[in-house]
């Protein structure tokens, strides 16, 4: 059985077979809630971006969503492995849309959130359309994939910023 000692700053477990002199492990560091107060105005911004962005990049996904059920499309790619495409894998799991594969040249994984990363588009993965999904550079990757697939079956997120042509 474990017993728990408390100091101000940290959290300790102390398991049975320890001596009883207390020779305990730390379990986890708890600031401390004159700390928290003072760096709340430092955190509150960045919370508040973030939570925000999230907000929106959910909704921009959810529309680019709803565009390819009215498409009829059942199958996409998101083109890029970014924070968008794992908001958009979740939005889609919502929805009629199955989200096939991941396209990333850059990425360094196999998968990502338990979607096929692949290099490049081939003829293996048959989507209805793409998502593009590259926050970093959304006009390369939108030059690059309308290269390779119908300007027509590619969605862009209205969250990214792309020029008019």
């Amino acid at each position: 059985m474990k017993a728990q000692s408390y100091n101000s700053n940290t959290l300790r477990v102390q398991t049975a077979d320890e001596d009883q002199a207390g020779a305990c492990q730390p379990l986890c560091l708890l600031p401390h809630a004159q700390g928290l107060r003072r760096k709340e105005p430092a955190y509150r911004p960045y919370l508040s971006y973030s939570f925000d962005f999230y907000r929106r990049a959910s909704e921009s996904c959810a529309r680019a969503i709803q565009q390819c059920e009215k498409a009829g499309w059942t199958s996409v790619g998101l083109y890029g492995a970014s924070d968008l495409a794992e908001i958009a894998a979740i939005r889609a799991a919502e929805s009629r849309v199955k989200v096939k594969v991941v396209c990333d040249s850059d990425a360094a994984r196999s998968s990502f959130v338990s979607i096929t990363v692949i290099p490049e588009i081939t003829s293996d993965w048959d989507v209805d359309a793409w998502i593009l999904t590259d926050f970093l550079n959304p006009v390369d990757a939108i030059e690059s994939l309308a290269r390779q697939w119908p300007r027509e079956r590619i969605v862009v997120p209205d969250i990214l910023s792309m020029p008019k042509k």
